[in-house]
């Protein structure tokens, strides 16, 4: 017969069995939401120093009085050909120099059949124009290149309208500068997103038009747990966090990470910070 007596094996090795398992299975775990997720069509924000928490999109107030550069990005689940946002912000909050981004290139075939590149054009409307006691400001895109396809495949490339972009995520649409009053505490960001598209890029009919308003609660504060700042809680925070208490990574004093080490706010960065970001990550 052959017995394990628990009692022989340090209690920190079991410790540490545990915590890898946990490690593994916060892995698992993200691996297959980011397989199942869907998420609609919408834009999304995101810079250093902003905390999106589903509704809420929080502000470290390290950038209060300061000017941000936001990225815009987006998820399309149908094929698109004109897009049209407008973002309305409180009075104060001003937008500023957009600047088109990588995904605003599109791939396309031309008539001859060859692929080629077109740069879609980022229009911008009006910037920071007083709507009541917000100020609006828009932006668009429309498709004016056509592309070409061979449906069956025997050299005639036949025009299938206005190229598109394709279903899928979009991180780098555009980016704007946003001034970050110095006394905001709160407030309210509406999104209000507009697309349409009637035909596929192979001239499949489509219907693609969709309208969705998005409305963000904006708080200055921070992600505790959020370690490596890219704005998302996850495995990678995690394995920052145990460098920083192992030694590995004691060089930067920045603001930021400082104040998300201490997951639990308990005066001390250890073992239990660990514990506790993998029980935000799994959403307990």
């Amino acid at each position: 017969m052959i017995s394990l007596n628990l009692h022989s094996v340090p209690m920190t090795s079991i410790r540490s069995a545990q915590f890898k398992f946990k490690q593994l299975l916060v892995a698992f775990i993200l691996l297959s939401a980011s397989l199942s997720a869907s998420a609609i069509n919408m834009i999304g924000l995101r810079t250093d120093g902003f905390y999106p928490v589903k509704d809420t999109l929080m502000i470290h107030p390290s950038l209060l009085g300061k000017t941000c550069t936001i990225h815009a990005t987006s998820h399309f689940e149908g094929y698109l050909e004109h897009w049209y946002i407008m973002i309305y912000t409180p009075q104060g909050m001003y937008i500023t120099s957009p600047v088109r981004g990588s995904d605003m290139t599109l791939p396309y075939m031309n008539s001859n059949g060859v692929w080629s590149y077109y740069d879609a054009i980022l229009t911008s409307h009006n910037e920071n124009t007083i709507v009541g006691d917000q100020l609006l400001s828009s932006f668009s895109s429309t498709s004016t290149e056509h592309g070409y396809w061979d449906p069956n495949n025997n050299g005639n490339y036949q025009d299938y309208g206005p190229i598109k972009w394709v279903p899928g995520d979009y991180g780098d649409m555009f980016t704007f500068t946003l001034d970050i009053p110095a006394d905001l505490t709160s407030c309210n960001v509406k999104i209000d997103f507009l697309l349409s598209s009637t035909y596929d890029n192979r001239g499949v009919g489509v219907v693609s038009n969709f309208h969705h308003v998005k409305n963000l609660c904006l708080h200055v504060g921070y992600q505790p747990g959020d370690s490596d700042g890219d704005n998302v809680l996850n495995i990678s925070d995690v394995t920052a966090l145990i460098d920083y208490i192992l030694g590995k990574n004691t060089s930067s004093d920045d603001i930021y990470q400082a104040d998300s080490w201490d997951v639990n706010r308990d005066g001390a960065v250890n073992i239990s910070d660990v514990t506790d970001l993998i029980d935000l990550i799994l959403g307990r």
